[in-house]
């Protein structure tokens, strides 16, 4: 007879249009963290991935929006519509009524098409969770999200962030928009999501994987991964995590010693996406430091892809330099790492690369 396995699906696209992953939690059941989209056809990558799998969409048992981040949120009400009995979770808040009017306003404004991509997904995903009468799982440090009813294995799924007190600061931020945000605004300038980015502690008897997200090292220690390290109940009483999924592209600010010190094992499965836009991640210096950590280091695409646009009509050339001197072509890159656990058995994680995955 097989051993139940646990699988985790690290999609990539390339460093600009977002990641998300997708985990097989044994027995069929999965769930999903954070959704991106193909540029060129607008599908969502998680549910493809799904379908491609011949998953059942009725066992995807919970749908996670780490933070409102475009790269993080896209393609994502799509993944919620069309599983219909999965619960949908995302930071707390503590003035529900606030933070939905905050919506309300920056989703009208999305008739003049000067508001965010990510506010139409996530009212988008209030709206189909409202209709189906479904229930929205709010994320706080040590709160358990899911569990498995089997009683063969445990499975279980815990939100180790936001802090309380990064949840409070979001509560005076919306109340400041309310005031502030008006006719003359072109969209709502969220200040710090990653910040409020939701960790993710995953349980599968006495293994243990950490999902990273974008949550970084702030200097307010009741912040953070310093929050975590310092007032996590629920980290103390599991044993050290074999796979981590690195936080923010590998970036310095998501980098503190203690992360690896306290919570993650000597030499684990270790995963990350690129960040291409702008300024790319991970640096040499960190992606060295991470070698240093982990022999078992994957990222979904490489980081020094070239964003030198291509040739262009003169005509288009024209209008860009005219309305948008400072627009950059993004290349696109699939790449999946995925990696497979055996529970109750004694061997290691077996990892397998799909599309640009590579290891460093």
């Amino acid at each position: 007879m097989n051993k139940p396995s646990i699988e985790i699906n690290l999609i990539g696209t390339g460093g600009g249009y977002g990641e998300s992953l997708v985990i097989h939690l044994g027995n069929g059941d999965w769930i999903v963290i954070d959704s991106c989209i193909d540029p060129y056809t607008g599908v969502s990558l998680p549910l493809n991935y799904l379908r491609d799998r011949g998953v059942d969409l009725e066992n995807v048992k919970l749908i996670i929006c780490t933070h409102w981040h475009d790269d993080h949120i896209g393609g994502i009400s799509t993944l919620l519509e069309n599983c219909p009995k999965a619960f949908f979770s995302f930071g707390r808040v503590n003035d529900l009524k606030k933070f939905l009017q905050c919506v309300s306003l920056d989703y009208r404004k999305l008739k003049s098409k000067a508001s965010n991509c990510s506010t139409l997904e996530f009212n988008k995903c209030l709206e189909i969770m409202n209709n189906s009468k479904r229930i929205n799982k709010l994320a706080a440090i040590d709160r358990l999200l899911y569990s498995n009813p089997q009683k063969e294995f445990i499975v279980e799924v815990y939100s180790l962030s936001p802090s309380d007190k990064s949840s409070n600061l979001f509560d005076l931020e919306i109340s400041k928009l309310i005031n502030e945000y008006g006719p003359n605004n072109r969209k709502i300038t969220t200040y710090t999501p990653n910040d409020r980015s939701i960790v993710i502690l995953l349980r599968f008897n006495d293994e243990i994987a950490l999902l990273g997200s974008d949550l970084e090292v702030h200097s307010d220690p009741e912040i953070g991964w310093n929050d975590i390290i310092e007032k996590s109940v629920v980290i103390g009483k599991f044993p050290k995590a074999s796979y981590f999924k690195i936080p923010h592209h590998g970036s310095e600010n998501g980098y503190h010693e203690n992360i690896w010190k306290n919570l993650i094992k000597s030499n684990p499965i270790s995963t990350l996406t690129p960040w291409n836009r702008n300024k790319k991640l991970p640096e040499e210096k960190m992606i060295e430091k991470y070698k240093s950590l982990s022999s078992n280091l994957f990222i979904t695409s490489p980081n020094n892809i070239s964003n030198k646009s291509k040739k262009r009509d003169n005509k288009v050339s024209k209008v860009i330099k005219e309305f948008n001197p400072t627009l950059r072509e993004l290349k696109y890159q699939y790449g999946v790492i995925s990696s497979e656990y055996s529970i109750g058995g004694n061997e290691p994680w077996k990892n397998n690369l799909f599309g640009t995955a590579s290891e460093l």
